[in-house]
């Protein structure tokens, strides 16, 4: 790879993939625009990924950056530390269980260079696997209630009414992102608030192909996250839609809904005598 500012930094995040992470390396190696950085992070996986990355380096890219780390930190929390390294242009993200099929960033890359500044996210569908590999009938947005091509330019509301923006799809432009700062390392899923905040300053473009395939891996929280289902997913919503509130361009019928989504997340709470419930809702007051 050349010296110069590269215009893409590929960034694999992993821990715990072991039975997937070289099969996603492997499509990383295998794109048809090579001309990048490339990061990726280990968060103290306990499987073995670390090593199995390493040897993988060692034979295909010994200029990659790897950040192994000796605790777990958490995802936010590791992807700020590797953003901090970035020096692309553009970023593609991926989970090292997740793969790109092999002319994801070479097409990617050439619609965000013919995109207006104001585009922050290109994004697209994808195939559905199981963790054997075997496709599922159902592409990503159609099991998100998206029938037909993804929204396009100011998607505000469609995204906070419904997170169908799937990180292993998009390339984001690296200005935009530093521009509305890091992920929140207090949540327990991070994607959402991230697409949130850009999506009140910047457009999204919907890139209407299928560039890769999303594993669907039983018990993993990133894969089977549902705003319902846990205190802590609450407690995150309930810090995203305040943060939601306090943007100025929310009409006060949006507003009411905003309040309304938080109070059903207290509940969530509360059902589960979690302490957080009476915090949450003096949140709801307060605001």
């Amino acid at each position: 790879m050349s010296a110069r500012q590269p215009l893409l930094t590929v960034l694999a995040v992993c821990y715990n993939h072991a039975p997937f992470v070289v099969e996603c390396l492997e499509s990383i190696r295998a794109q048809t625009f090579q001309d990048f950085e490339l990061i990726i992070t280990d968060d103290a996986s306990g499987d073995g990924s670390s090593t199995l990355i390493r040897d993988w380096l060692a034979k295909h890219r010994r200029d990659a950056r790897f950040i192994a780390h000796a605790d777990n930190r958490g995802l936010a929390r590791t992807l700020n530390e590797a953003l901090r390294m970035v020096s692309g242009k553009y970023l593609a993200r991926i989970a090292t269980d997740d793969l790109w099929l092999p002319a994801k960033l070479e097409r990617q890359l050439a619609v965000m260079e013919s995109c207006p500044e104001r585009v922050a996210v290109l994004y697209g569908d994808a195939h559905q696997i199981r963790s054997n590999g075997e496709h599922i009938a159902q592409r990503y947005l159609a099991s998100c209630g998206i029938s037909g091509p993804g929204p396009s330019g100011d998607i505000f509301l469609q995204l906070l009414n419904c997170n169908f923006v799937l990180g292993v799809t998009t390339m984001l432009r690296t200005g935009c992102l530093r521009r509305v700062g890091s992920y929140d390392e207090s949540l327990v899923y991070e994607d959402w608030d991230l697409w949130l905040r850009l999506a009140e300053q910047f457009e999204f473009v919907f890139h209407d192909e299928v560039q890769a395939k999303y594993r669907r891996v039983p018990g993993s929280m990133s894969r089977t996250i549902s705003l319902w289902r846990s205190p802590n997913q609450a407690w995150s919503d309930i810090l995203i839609l305040a943060k939601v509130l306090q943007f100025s361009r929310l009409t006060p019928r949006e507003r009411a809904r905003t309040r309304l989504r938080m109070v059903r997340r207290v509940f969530t709470l509360a059902r589960h005598a979690d302490p957080r419930a009476l915090t949450a809702l003096a949140r709801v007051i307060g605001i």
